[in-house]
């Protein structure tokens, strides 16, 4: 298990490694960032300092090493717009993305499992039609349109739910984060209804089932001691890949709902050609990322005793 955990944790730092390098080479040929701060009155030679002054004069694999070399202590530089340390910028921010990615994630699981099970049970009835045309409705709908949808019914039309913001306090929070929310979790909601009625409907047909009836056992403990428990382990299996996505797809949600989260800072990074911002930024959430990956991959050791890491 030790060995096995410590080749995870060198494989995930090759790929935070990998996504630093592939960024930082996009954000340098997309434009010197330094016209961006420059007045209108300067000079050659003062446009020229001042390219130096940032570090922009050197090519973009000595930027890199230099910036690769600085974040291995912490630092991950300042940010250009804000004019902070970009670990405090993006730490500020990153709660407010953790919350939102894990109501979603919670909400998916929360209507998944219902209807993935109910879907299972009750195969080739109405419920089953209906629970299926659910999910391929979700994974059809881009998040970004639904965001609007929901703005435009809820928000503008009802004047249930506001438009744009984070909230004070529990409630007003969840107040916020409900609309945002439930257009980033449809897609792995609806993923894993069709996971979850899909392997139930493997498990349910096994000998280990048919003897469990064969017992007299009443048919829910049979499908949810003995057939959701072991059809369940397949959607932990993505669940960091999962959430994952729910991190990446929070770009478009924060953005169309003005979240105040990584992503909408990420988004004006990217406007403003903020390069330690973006990089840093990207960092963390591709730290996280892998770190969630590991964790699922024990924990589903853990969950299914058959596994043995070596």
């Amino acid at each position: 298990m030790t060995k096995y955990i410590i080749g995870r944790l060198l494989q995930s730092v090759i790929v935070v490694l990998g996504a630093m390098i592939v960024v930082f080479f996009v954000l340098f040929h997309t434009g010197d960032p330094t016209l961006l701060f420059a007045s209108q009155n300067m000079t050659v030679q003062q446009l020229a300092e001042l390219r130096h002054s940032l570090g922009f004069d050197l090519p973009w694999y000595q930027q890199m090493f230099r910036y690769l070399a600085h974040s291995i202590h912490g630092d991950f530089g300042v940010s250009l717009q804000y004019h902070q340390s970009v670990a405090r910028v993006v730490f500020e921010r990153l709660p407010a993305t953790l919350e939102l990615s894990l109501l979603a994630y919670a909400l998916a699981l929360l209507v998944a499992i219902p209807i993935g099970v109910i879907a299972a049970v009750r195969r080739n009835s109405f419920w089953d039609q209906a629970g299926m045309g659910f999910a391929v409705l979700g994974q059809s709908i881009p998040s970004f349109f639904l965001g609007f949808l929901l703005l435009w019914i809820f928000s503008g039309k009802l004047g249930w739910f506001p438009v744009t913001g984070r909230g004070s306090g529990l409630l007003d929070q969840l107040h916020h984060m409900l609309l945002p929310a439930i257009a980033l979790g449809l897609l792995s909601m609806a993923r894993n209804a069709r996971l979850l009625r899909s392997n139930l409907l493997e498990v349910l047909g096994q000998d280990y089932i048919r003897t469990a009836r064969a017992k007299g056992l009443k048919e829910r403990i049979i499908v949810f001691k003995h057939g959701v428990r072991n059809a369940i382990l397949p959607v932990v299996t993505v669940a960091g890949l999962d959430f994952g996505v729910l991190l990446s797809g929070s770009v478009v949600t924060e953005t169309v709902f003005a979240y105040p989260g990584v992503g909408l800072l990420l988004i004006k990074a990217i406007e403003q050609k903020d390069f330690p911002l973006v990089v840093g930024a990207v960092t963390v959430l591709a730290v996280i990322f892998v770190l969630l990956n590991l964790l699922v991959d024990l924990l589903y050791g853990y969950l299914d005793p058959r596994i043995h890491y070596a």
